[in-house]
């Protein structure tokens, strides 16, 4: 996942105000939540309870979940 293109270039600058969902199974870890990746299939892939924990520790920011669950 990209940071700079996904929430910079594409929903920053061109205003994309939809949601970035992977190829089923190409995500990985949680840390492409907060590089702009807004849906992960099938079945929510690793995000989860993993996602969650990861809000509860600090590493993915609460107002990422909710741009996610907006878009």
């Amino acid at each position: 996942m990209n940071d700079k293109l996904l929430n910079g270039v594409l929903k920053t600058e061109l205003e994309y105000d939809g949601f970035v969902m992977l190829d089923w199974n190409a995500q990985h870890d949680v840390f492409s939540a907060n590089a702009g990746l807004d849906m992960v299939m099938p079945s929510g892939g690793l995000f989860g309870n993993n996602l969650t924990d990861a809000v509860n520790n600090g590493t993915v920011d609460k107002s990422r979940i909710e741009d996610m669950a907006t878009r």
